[in-house]
C-alpha cells in the first residue's frame, strides 16, 4: 500500500469518529435523493423489513448494525451493501458510494 493511503483511510476514519458514525448506538437516517430509505444504528439488533413477518418469525438480528427499512425498491440493494460489509463504517462508506446520503436520524 502506498504511504498516502493509509493517510486517507485515517483521515476517513477520524472525519467518521468526528461526525459520529463511530459511536456505538449512533443512529441515521440514510436518504436516496430526497426519499429516506433506511434508518440505521451503529449496534447490533435486528433488521427489519418493509415486508410482514410471517406469524411466530423473528426479525434476522445482526453482529453490527440494527436497521428499519423505509422503501420495499431499496432494500435489495442495501442488503447486498450490507452483506458486503465488514463492519458499520465499512457499510456507510459503501453506502456514499452509491450515492446514500446519511443525516443524523431526529426521532
Amino acid at each position: 500500500m502506498k504511504p498516502w493511503m493509509g493517510l486517507a483511510v485515517l483521515v476517513f476514519l477520524s472525519a467518521c469518529s468526528k461526525s459520529g458514525t463511530m459511536e456505538p448506538g449512533s443512529a441515521w437516517d440514510v436518504f436516496k435523493g430526497d426519499k429516506k430509505v433506511l434508518v440505521i444504528k451503529n449496534q447490533p439488533g435486528p433488521i427489519l423489513s418493509t415486508a410482514i413477518l410471517p406469524p411466530g418469525a423473528e426479525p434476522v438480528r445482526h453482529r453490527f448494525i440494527t436497521a428499519t427499512a423505509e422503501d420495499p425498491f431499496e432494500e435489495h440493494v442495501l442488503g447486498e451493501l450490507l452483506g458486503q460489509s465488514r463492519d458499520f463504517a465499512q457499510f456507510v462508506s459503501l453506502l456514499e458510494r452509491k450515492g446514500y446520503r446519511l443525516a443524523r436520524h431526529e426521532p
